[in-house]
């Protein structure tokens, strides 16, 4: 299709998403960055592209920018808020990670990533209690997420006597 169309920016962005579940960053960067350079107002590559630095631990105050540029087209879209977040807490700025990630979980809902991601934040600011509750939730939408139950227990141990999956469970209200 690239060679068909070479401006037709949903192949690149298409063929950054395969790259992506095939576990090729760099490719997915790569066609991501085609899809922008295309179309620069493209939200879902800008958003796919800012994501992947961040999750990547790279480039953060880019991806940042690009994600704030995916927001101006869809302003309550909790993935790319989620997105956000995300670049926030790999930049160290776990307050605004935290502010951000909360509102992309009230915002979309049943995605279990950005409850793990909030658990994270979380945890980075020493409430390990809403962080278990966060991954428990992310358990609850996708019970194959990886690392999660691990995180649960490492995070009970921070945890009031009795609270922990140790101790049995604790009631909600």
């Amino acid at each position: 299709i690239t060679e068909i169309d070479p401006d037709f920016a949903d192949a690149y962005f298409y063929l950054g998403v395969v790259y992506d579940k095939l576990k090729n960053s760099s490719e997915v960067k790569k066609y991501m960055q085609k899809a922008v350079e295309i179309e620069p107002d493209n939200a879902a590559a800008l958003n796919y592209l800012g994501y992947t630095y961040a999750d990547n631990g790279e480039r953060l105050d880019e991806a940042i920018a690009l994600i704030n540029r995916a927001l101006v087209k869809q302003p309550e879209n909790g993935a790319y808020i989620d997105s956000l977040g995300w670049a926030y807490y790999k930049k160290g700025d776990f307050a605004m990670a935290l502010q951000l990630l909360d509102k992309a979980a009230k915002l979309y809902g049943d995605d279990a990533v950005i409850y793990d991601h909030l658990g994270d934040a979380y945890m980075a600011v020493n409430d390990a209690d809403n962080a278990v509750k966060a991954w428990k939730k992310s358990l609850q939408i996708d019970s194959s997420q990886g690392g999660i139950k691990e995180k649960i227990s490492a995070a009970s141990a921070h945890l009031p006597d009795g609270q922990g999956p140790a101790h049995g469970k604790k009631k909600h209200k």
